[in-house]
């Protein structure tokens, strides 16, 4: 039975995944550093930290550490989230939280993006009742692809792997969930980098697609 629904917030809960990606490229602009629409992708779903360390070491780039590199990196982010004016969340989302809740299933955010960030979305939208857990990325010794935010948000909320379920949009998360032996729906309604998709166990457009009942059954079929 279903007691434990995961999921992922940028490019999940909410569209963020383009503003990231239009920030950075402001960063890879300012120092030149010649970043690949592939590579740049390819970070998604991961952790900042990891993202910069790899450049860096890519790209052979010493001019800022990885943490300057964040701190900048996590300014023009958290500008662009109170100025947008297009986020939106989907009320379908909003719907299945709920309808979830009245059936006793756990809810957790399990976010590579800081606990700032993730606050900063929790509150503008109005989501912290929502969610019986959040964890960033921050808190976790290894990001995504890594399984350990997954199986920390399993062990903290005392349900099986087989009892939990993960929703995720990007390459990098749908793999941490198989490793940590997750079931994963891929949602591709904003993903950037839909190669990752193949892998997930099922693959939804739009959250009216699913509901409290028919996700538990896909995890009793499975």
């Amino acid at each position: 039975m279903l007691r434990c629904a995961i999921f992922d917030m940028d490019g999940v809960i909410v569209n963020t995944e383009p503003l990231y990606v239009e920030e950075g490229r402001k960063i890879f602009n300012k120092f030149n550093l010649d970043i690949s629409e592939k590579e740049h992708y390819s970070y998604c779903g991961g952790s900042m930290g990891n993202m910069w360390s790899s450049i860096r070491k890519n790209h052979d780039f010493n001019e800022l550490s990885v943490e300057e590199l964040c701190n900048i990196f996590l300014k023009q982010i958290k500008d662009r989230i109170i100025n947008e004016k297009n986020l939106k969340i989907s009320t379908d989302l909003i719907d299945l939280l709920k309808d979830l809740r009245k059936n006793k299933v756990k809810t957790a955010l399990a976010s590579s993006s800081s606990m700032d960030v993730i606050r900063m979305i929790l509150n503008k939208f109005k989501l912290e009742k929502l969610f019986d857990y959040v964890i960033s990325g921050e808190m976790i010794e290894k990001s995504k692809p890594e399984p350990d935010i997954f199986l920390n948000v399993i062990k903290v909320l005392k349900v099986r792997d087989k009892e939990a379920l993960v929703f995720e949009d990007s390459s990098n998360g749908i793999i941490a969930s198989k490793k940590a032996n997750i079931k994963v729906i891929g949602y591709k309604k904003y993903t950037l980098n839909a190669k990752g998709m193949d892998l997930a166990d099922w693959v939804i457009d739009d959250f009216s697609q699913v509901s409290f009942k028919k996700l538990n059954y896909f995890i009793k079929l499975n």
